[in-house]
């Protein structure tokens, strides 16, 4: 029976029957629900499902809030790594619209062993589209992040925000974080320069980097006001690797200077149509509009080496049609999983290891 055998035995067959996931994922969702029903078996089984489970620990704010208030301190110490959804804990009654909320990270104090921390803020309705063809207006909600010497934020390894606004606390004299692992993407909005979070004085350690474009302006965070910021070379030759994009910004100006004059492998997102050709050798193509117009992009990214597409595509008459594009051209295809919350594409870290060996 399971509640005799070894912990570590029970454990590895727990992760060969629901392997640990990326955050947010079915994965990651079959096997909490297999943990889930472990822990109702009996005393000695759901202790150990219980701890398994929270090792790799999913939190919805404020919401969840008082969740860590009622664990065990064995549970909490259990935490390596932490994925939060932050969106309003109730939903707005009928005729009203919910409000964005704010949230300190401060839950992160409490898990002294978490090393991997995923934010992942969700799109709040705050209107109503005036015409019949406008998407309704939205906001995200606001993440605190603490630059003190107190911060938790210092013990981090990894730290993944996609979408939000960014209120950056103790900027002026940050603290050094320990990070290796970096992801800010999707929508972001910073009333602060981020100039000085790239820097080796804030990001000593940093070994991959995943950056989208922020808006600085105030209001609604529309598309064409995006820009990916501006970083010095120096520190972006630091990393081992660099992936920037998730979103358009090739039609909203161009990239800048830095992001093509590193010596760091950089992969390129696109989500969109090309009105910009930087000397890029390799592009993400997330949609299948670029794919539908592949001689003009093609002819025009010189440099390119390697473009890599999401599997979705493969075998439609666009793919098919740029994969013998990009053949005659010596540009390598290479077909991808859809998902969004790696620090750096698997496939293209493979690519480049790979071309390097």
């Amino acid at each position: 029976m399971l509640d005799t055998i070894p912990t570590e035995l029970f454990a590895r067959i727990v992760n060969l029957a629901a392997p640990a996931a990326k955050p947010f994922s079915v994965q990651q969702k079959a096997r909490y629900g297999l943990l889930k029903s472990l822990s109702l078996v009996n005393k000695v089984i759901g202790q150990r499902a219980q701890r398994l489970l929270w090792q790799d620990l999913r939190l919805t704010l404020p919401a969840d809030k008082d969740r860590l208030e009622v664990s065990s301190n064995r549970l909490a110490d259990a935490v390596t790594t932490l994925s939060l959804i932050v969106k309003p804990a109730t939903k707005p009654e009928k005729g009203s619209y919910a409000e964005p909320v704010e949230e300190d990270l401060q839950i992160i104090t409490k898990l002294p062993n978490v090393q991997t921390l995923f934010v992942r803020t969700e799109a709040v309705v705050v209107g109503k589209a005036t015409k019949s063809w406008e998407s309704d207006p939205f906001a995200f909600s606001t993440i605190q992040l603490d630059f003190s010497a107190e911060s938790a934020l210092r013990r981090l390894d990894s730290l993944f925000i996609m979408n939000g606004v960014l209120d950056l606390r103790n900027f002026a004299s940050a603290c050094a974080l320990s990070l290796t692992r970096f992801a800010l993407c999707g929508f972001l909005y910073s009333a602060t320069s981020l100039y000085k979070l790239f820097s080796p004085n804030v990001l000593p350690n940093l070994r991959q980097l995943r950056l989208g474009p922020v808006r600085r302006e105030e209001g609604a965070m529309e598309t064409p006001w995006l820009r990916l910021p501006k970083i010095p070379k120096d520190f972006l030759d630091q990393p081992d690797f660099l992936e920037v994009g998730q979103r358009t910004y090739f039609g909203y100006g161009p990239l800048p200077e830095s992001y093509t004059a590193t010596s760091t492998p950089t992969l390129v997102m696109m989500d969109e149509y090309v009105w910009e050709f930087p000397p890029i050798q390799s592009l993400h193509v997330v949609k299948h509009d670029p794919i539908s117009y592949k001689h003009e992009f093609l002819e025009k990214l010189t440099h390119l080496k390697a473009v890599f597409v999401e599997r979705c595509h493969q075998g439609s008459e666009f793919a098919e049609a740029f994969y013998d594009g990009c053949t005659a051209r010596d540009v390598e295809v290479v077909w991808r999983e859809a998902e969004d919350y790696d620090f750096i594409l698997p496939e293209f870290e493979a690519y480049i290891r790979r071309s390097s060996a």
